[in-house]
């Protein structure tokens, strides 16, 4: 079981140019399976991880002038939303990441990452 999930993150991330070399085409424009899995390990001792995974994403599919709705369908439901940011956690239990993507006018402006205490 545990080495179905290590092959389907693996391929994830491959699909995403994160490992294996090179950049899919397809991830180019953003990879909604490879932010799916990354999302899967948003809480809990993965999180860490999954939290570099995303950056790594954001370099592939960068979101600053995206919608908030293509942000959403392609990295999937924030954490929190406001009129003026949206926001993913990743939590360790005991520490780990935020990342909050700063909107105008419901479009991506910045990025920011934050350690959570």
């Amino acid at each position: 079981m545990k080495s179905m999930k290590l092959l389907k993150r693996m391929l994830a991330l491959s699909a995403a140019g994160l490992i294996c070399g090179g950049v899919n085409p397809a991830a180019a424009h953003g990879s909604e399976a490879a932010f799916q899995e990354v999302a899967a390990h948003r809480k809990g001792g993965k999180a860490e991880a999954a939290s570099a995974d995303f950056g790594k994403l954001l370099q592939r599919w960068n979101p600053v002038g995206k919608s908030l709705r293509e942000v959403k369908q392609v990295i999937g439901t924030p954490d929190w939303e406001r009129q003026d940011a949206i926001g993913y956690r990743f939590d360790t239990g005991w520490g780990g990441w935020e990342w909050t993507f700063v909107l105008k006018d419901q479009v991506v402006r910045q990025v920011q990452r934050t350690g959570l205490d």
